[in-house]
């Protein structure tokens, strides 16, 4: 486990630091309209991409990680890449007509708007891909994908810079290209996993599989559905509100924030495989470690990231050091019930998570509604930090209820399990095992 948490920690850093790279770019070349119009186009990516899949990528980590057949490999791949694009389309047809409702679409460049289409697209085939390299327990593989995304976009952002010829449609188009070439290599690596030991046999289909899939994504499809308008639907609600200008600020704040999810994240996938494949009973051991974590990391961060923003952000976005305080609790709690939320995948309790999912939405939407027109901005930061804070609330009654313990003891930190869990991942830490991973 504490391999697989590094790489996937790794892979997290990766797009984090991807983010906040381009959050620089935009906001310094674009101000706060440009980096509202980035924002806009990666949230309804994300939460496009969410709903469209209909909880096939998590359904694929499931069954990839219990199904031991070589055969039922290959034919949970050539599913995945039939089923996609069927999946894809109806994500792309749903987001048209959102963003024809809300009244978005003179919000983007109008060329933009294609380029979110295709995007969309792929992620909804790309996504589910990747998800069957964290079932079949190839975490390195899922990381030099994720890395060559962020190095493509960065690299992109760099050369748009330096040719003279910065703006949204051409850094989305370097996103888009570096997503389509992560999915290209995790394919070729799903293919090629007979020769790495995992004993695929290459591509097929089985419609008896694919109603499994189905079936389990559908169970869950309710819960990453609620989760993304949950954890998205505030940037939605800041730009219909307030403006696409007032999202640029809002998701500076937010972004700097999504640090408290770096290390949460990196748990996710490693606990859904451990539970569902029998290795893990119980997540106690994981959400105390994670509350010390956040508890050790919260009064250094709470002075950093307003710091740093201050710093390095041109002067429009000063309101953003403040947000920052008012997310921080908020996405502490986000982080604690993702990990709940996905050992309760593990156990097949996908209802269970959706209800705590759909109470989180509606807290979202219902608060944000609420205090946006009476406090602006703050009052989106706020509304957040109440939704996720109920989200949390709701995810944890339920896992500790099937644990037979309170809430009280999954949230209690474990200072002790820290300091082990930070020397292990040290001693996880050998670049010369990773390079010779890449070679074979």
């Amino acid at each position: 486990m504490t391999r697989n948490v590094l790489l996937a920690a790794m892979e997290n850093g990766a797009g984090l630091a991807a983010k906040l790279v381009g959050l620089l770019f935009f906001a310094w070349l674009l101000g706060p309209e440009g980096q509202g119009q980035f924002t806009l186009f990666i949230v309804s990516y994300s939460l496009a991409t969410n709903v469209g899949m209909f909880g096939l990528d998590t359904a694929n980590t499931y069954w990839r990680a219990r199904l031991k057949h070589h055969r039922s490999h290959s034919a949970l791949v050539g599913n995945s890449l039939v089923l996609g694009p069927i999946f894809g389309l109806l994500a792309v047809a749903a987001t048209g007509f959102l963003f024809d409702v809300l009244g978005f679409v003179d919000q983007l460049p109008p060329k933009t708007l294609p380029l979110l289409c295709g995007a969309i697209m792929s992620g909804v085939v790309v996504l589910p891909l990747g998800a069957l390299l964290f079932g079949a327990d190839m975490f390195f593989e899922r990381l030099v994908g994720s890395i060559l995304h962020s190095v493509i976009f960065v690299a992109g952002l760099a050369f748009l810079f330096l040719w003279g010829d910065f703006s949204l449609f051409g850094a989305m188009a370097f996103w888009t290209i570096g997503l389509l070439c992560c999915g290209l290599y995790w394919l070729m690596q799903l293919i090629d996993a007979h020769q790495t030991g995992t004993d695929f046999g290459g591509l097929g289909f089985s419609s008896t599989l694919a109603r499994r899939q189905i079936k389990y994504g559908l169970r869950a499809y309710p819960y990453f559905a609620m989760s993304a308008a949950n954890f998205r639907l505030d940037n939605f609600l800041v730009t219909g509100l307030l403006g696409v200008s007032a999202l640029g600020i809002y998701s500076v704040a937010v972004a700097v924030t999504e640090i408290f999810l770096y290390l949460p994240r990196a748990f996710v996938n490693v606990v859904l495989l451990d539970v569902a494949s029998g290795k893990r009973e119980r997540i106690v051991d994981v959400t105390t470690v994670l509350s010390a974590a956040c508890l050790v990391v919260s009064p250094i961060l709470a002075l950093v990231l307003p710091t740093a923003l201050w710093l390095l952000l041109p002067g429009e976005f000063m309101k953003a050091t403040w947000l920052v305080l008012l997310l921080m609790p908020g996405t502490f709690a986000m982080a604690i019930a993702t990990v709940g939320a996905y050992y309760l995948f593990g156990k097949a309790q996908e209802v269970s998570a959706s209800w705590a999912a759909t109470l989180g939405a509606v807290s979202t939407v219902g608060f944000n509604l609420l205090l946006i027109p009476s406090i602006g901005i703050a009052g989106a930061a706020i509304a957040s930090s109440f939704a996720y804070g109920v989200f949390c609330w709701a995810i944890l009654r339920v896992a500790s209820k099937r644990l037979g313990i309170s809430i009280a003891s999954l949230l209690k930190p474990d200072f002790q399990a820290l300091c082990r869990g930070g020397r292990a991942l040290a001693g996880q830490i050998k670049l010369t095992d990773g390079l010779n991973q890449f070679r074979k």
